[in-house]
């Protein structure tokens, strides 16, 4: 339990760094909630999966936002295939998908860029 409280400490932390860039794009990170969900049925991949994300709602769209650090590209990949994997879960029309780190691989936001996620970072990071 300890490890998932550092977790989501850390999560506002990031949120908190960047939240004047965040407002730059309309995005008010004190709306921003928790939606979890688990796949009991394995009715959209396997069974027992967790979904998180942290979600702002507003006139009936959704923007959903990943916070980690750092973001590779494969936590580009993994969260554009979760959004869209259960998006009849969401309940909402999704808006935009944003990415928010610190240190972001330039490889992810390459692909970032061709998923059409946006990405809110500090550091680009060069192999």
């Amino acid at each position: 339990m300890g490890m998932d409280i550092l977790g989501k400490d850390l999560e506002r932390l990031i949120l908190n760094i960047y939240r004047d860039q965040l407002m730059q794009i309309g995005i008010d990170k004190d709306k921003a909630r928790r939606f979890e969900y688990i796949d009991k049925e394995g009715l959209y991949g396997t069974k027992g999966k967790k979904y998180e994300f942290d979600i702002i709602v507003s006139n009936g769209y959704a923007d959903i936002i990943e916070v980690k650090n750092p973001i590779s590209e494969e936590d580009i990949v993994t969260f554009y295939e979760k959004v869209n994997s259960i998006r009849p879960v969401i309940g909402y029309n999704i808006k935009r998908l944003i990415a928010v780190a610190v240190n972001m691989d330039a490889e992810a936001v390459d692909k970032a860029k061709e998923l059409g996620i946006e990405c809110i970072y500090g550091h680009v990071i060069r192999d």
